[in-house]
């Protein structure tokens, strides 16, 4: 969290310099945006274990590392450096004001650390002392010192240190006329208020105790209102010339997660633009980093800010991460799955003779940064050969067919001419423009239809999308049936709907199903098919609820999806056995079908899917005889053509990086675990 400065453009300007000498890994692991921009701080981070030898940069990588579900421990320099190792060695300049020790408080309260004992050091108490009774101020009582304080007392909750009544008292008087806070914690001084100090300021408040209903919180929105730009996002002054900028975006985003807001609702929403979807605008697609405006390339100073903004989480945080979790562990896991898959396929390059388990499995592949065409047998019979040479069987219905084009399209091949047949077309043939249904208007058929056809950059007929809507149960759920209410609604179903929805851009059915998911989730953190007595979570519907909350711009380790410990995301990888497949409950060992679904998730990709991999890049692990990888003879899908290995292709919005896991195996339009 910083306000920008001359000095900052000089910084920005260096570290632009080095953003260009770094080479990113060549492999992917989460590809969602929050995730790619933790890896690209990694590259970035000093021997040190800083971000340019800066403590305030250093203390947000930590900050946006935990509410990411990442283990800050983790994020280890090429000398074995942890940010923790550098603030520990810097602790006299992290802490020479009221601010930098309340910020420092605020990063090891997020990565689980005492600040009560760091580096030798009392920090709350140190904090605590440096009050001003009489002014109400900590420090200088600027804007961000004030409320940062306040954020770390509130944070720290405890009892001999108390948030001092006159330091909100001071903070809210603080407050200019027009409901801003300006930085320099004076009333309407001539630096006029910015989104950056109001939105400190609002985390603060909040954080004490204040009601978002308040007159100062209502005032303080309203002038967020007014400053949004024409494209969702936020300048850091409004004005002539105003322009929005990623770590504006970011603590907006934080500001209204601690009013409760939902800031993809239609009350922020500037025609079809968010402040999350602008916020994505700024990222660099190659490196994950966040360009400043006016600035050639990213670079870490802007960088820091965003991981936390991305999650929606507001300050204070406590970060709910698995001792160890690291971008690295989620990837091993996913290429332990991938592994494992590649291990089961049958000679004719499929995995149990199912299109839809294969589908599965070439978009975990993809989602891994692999390239999906080159998963196949020593036999050289290559996966995408099998789906071509079974294109009937994998196209006998709506869903089936919109599921073949979201794998085609994955792999970069052409839906128009795969294996003979124009995909499109075939799926345009089970439309009815009369109720909007695709086949017969089911919920997995109709959400995968719409993905396609948002994939491959089809326009989406806006009756599909009110069908789909039409089919949301009055509990929030969807069930899988093409009726609403025609029978209980599962947790898989209410994820591919929502995915398919939200990636149409409709919002409008998210919150009662949200509010129903929440009710779903076990104590074990993760999601059953559906719940009720003896109701227990599986990897599949964990799997899926995962994308849906990645999709949804949900943060899985945020303390609303946390249970006694416990997160979705802990639950999956729970039941992962020793080779790499994932067991179903009341199963004594993994397999394929079970399998398929989750490398995608663990990798954080929703629906629709991505085609960024590495060209030619294989699944590690698996040879075949005279030691070659069997990607080395497989064969391409006969009359199909395969776009540019430069130039990924898709459509709609997601263009970052999202990926499904669709629902294969006996059934491709639903997957019930129902006896």
């Amino acid at each position: 969290m910083h306000r920008r400065s001359g000095k900052a453009s000089a910084i920005l300007a260096a570290s632009a310099l080095l953003s260009a000498l770094i080479v990113a890994p060549a492999t992917q692991a989460q590809v969602d945006p929050a995730s790619r921009a933790v890896r690209y701080l990694e590259v970035h981070q000093s021997a040190d274990g800083s971000l340019d030898g800066s403590p305030g940069e250093t203390e947000d990588f930590i900050i946006g590392a935990a509410a990411n579900g990442y283990d800050p421990a983790t994020l280890r320099s090429s000398a074995g450096k942890t940010p923790y190792d550098f603030l520990a060695a810097k602790v006299s300049a992290a802490t020479a004001e009221a601010g930098k020790t309340a910020k420092l408080i605020l990063a090891l309260i997020a990565g689980g650390r005492d600040p009560r004992a760091f580096a030798g050091r009392d920090l709350v108490s140190a904090l605590g002392a440096g009050y001003d009774a009489t002014s109400g101020h900590f420090g200088d009582g600027s804007t961000f010192t004030q409320a940062l304080a306040i954020l770390a007392l509130a944070g720290a909750a405890v009892s001999d240190v108390p948030v001092p009544p006159g330091a909100m008292t001071a903070l809210v008087t603080a407050q200019d006329s027009d409901g801003s806070w300006n930085y320099t914690g004076v009333k309407d001084a001539s630096a006029g208020g910015d989104s950056n100090s109001t939105a400190v300021a609002i985390m603060a408040l909040v954080a004490a105790g204040q009601a978002p209903t308040s007159g100062p919180l209502i005032a303080a929105t309203a002038y967020l209102h007014g400053i949004q730009q024409p494209d969702g996002g936020f300048p850091y002054q409004g004005g002539s010339g105003a322009a929005s900028d990623p770590d504006s975006d970011a603590l907006v985003l934080e500001a209204l997660a601690a009013l409760g807001t939902d800031a993809a609702s239609p009350a922020w929403t500037v025609g079809t633009a968010t402040p999350y979807a602008n916020l994505l605008r700024f990222q660099d697609p190659a490196s994950g980093g966040f360009t400043y405006p006016g600035n050639a390339a990213p670079d870490a100073f802007t960088t820091s800010e965003v991981p936390q903004g991305l999650a929606q989480l507001a300050l204070p945080l406590v970060g709910h991460f698995a001792a160890g979790a690291s971008l690295a562990t989620y990837g091993a896991h996913a290429t332990a799955a991938l592994r494992y898959l590649d291990g089961s396929l049958k000679n004719d390059g499929s995995l149990d003779g199912s299109p839809g388990e294969t589908e599965d499995f070439l978009l975990g592949a993809t989602a891994a940064g692999y390239d999906p065409s080159t998963v196949g047998t020593c036999a050289g019979r290559s996966s995408y050969s099998y789906l071509a040479a079974n294109v009937d069987a994998a196209s006998k219905d709506a869903g089936s067919t919109a599921k073949l084009i979201l794998a085609v399209v994955a792999g970069r091949w052409d839906p128009g001419t795969f294996g003979g047949r124009d995909l499109l077309g075939h799926l345009g043939g089970f439309y009815d423009s009369t109720t909007g249904a695709y086949g017969d208007g089911s919920t997995f058929g109709q959400s995968l239809a719409i993905l396609a056809l948002g994939v491959a950059g089809r326009p989406v007929p806006a009756a599909a999308v009110s069908h789909l809507g039409g089919l949301q149960d009055t509990d929030g759920s969807w069930n899988y049936q093409a009726v609403a209410n025609g029978t209980a609604g599962d947790t898989n179903s209410t994820a591919i709907a929502l995915m398919a929805l939200v990636a149409a851009g409709d919002r409008s059915h998210v919150a009662a199903a949200l509010t129903w998911l929440h009710a779903q989730q076990g104590t074990d953190g993760g999601f059953p098919y559906q719940a009720g007595a003896g109701a227990v979570s599986d990897p599949d519907s964990d799997a899926l609820v995962l994308e849906a909350l990645t999709a949804l711009h949900e943060s899985p380790t945020a303390a609303s999806w946390t249970m006694g410990g416990h997160t979705v995301l802990s639950d999956l990888v729970s039941h992962q056995a020793t080779s790499g497949g994932f067991i179903y409950p009341g199963n004594a060992a993994p397999d394929a079908f079970t399998t398929s679904e989750v490398p995608m998730a663990l990798e954080r990709v929703p629906f629709p899917g991505t085609n960024r991999f590495t060209f030619g890049l294989a699944i590690p692990g698996r040879t075949c005889p005279g030691g070659s990888h069997p990607a080395g003879g497989a064969t391409p899908p006969p009359t199909s053509t395969r776009a540019p290995s430069t130039d990924p292709v898709g459509g709609f919005e997601w263009v970052i990086a999202l990926l499904v896991g669709a629902l294969g195996g006996i059934v491709t339009i639903r997957r019930s675990r129902r006896a």
